[in-house]
């Protein structure tokens, strides 16, 4: 009941999809240092830290659900409004030979702090800034 964002269609009884998809273009800047090397020269064991900077690309919102009469229903939102374009923050990496530990934290917000939905006391989603996970090296 406490989650106000996105709503669920008023003809709903409740999503069985739903979806935020964004696309940003990132350029990382950062420090790369071997710790080890393997018997060719290879980075073995690495760490990496920096901050990186995207733009928003694209964007869109989808929703699935059962509405009163038992149709499923499906909208997609392209181009979702209030999101902010740019985003930036700070990583780092820990990795052994192409396969690293990846953790990020995002300095920006991803909604713009006033929505243009018409509805301003809507409150706007509390979205981790922190990123946990695991990235190859090509």
């Amino acid at each position: 009941e406490a989650k106000t964002f996105p709503t669920a269609p008023v003809d709903s009884i409740s999503l069985d999809l739903e979806r935020h998809r964004m696309t940003y273009l990132e350029i990382p800047i950062g420090i790369f240092v071997n710790i080890t090397k393997d018997e060719d020269g290879d980075p073995l064991f690495h760490v990496e830290g920096g901050a990186y900077a995207g733009y928003l690309l694209n964007s869109a919102y989808k929703t699935k659900y059962q509405n009163k009469l038992g149709q499923e229903v499906k909208n997609v939102v392209r181009e979702v409004p209030d999101l902010e374009d740019l985003r930036y923050g700070l990583y780092g990496r820990v990795g052994y030979k192409w396969l690293s530990l990846y953790y990020s934290y995002r300095l920006s917000d991803l909604f713009k702090e006033f929505p243009s939905r018409g509805n301003t006391n809507t409150p706007i989603p509390g979205i981790p800034r922190m990123e946990f996970g695991i990235s190859f090296i090509l």
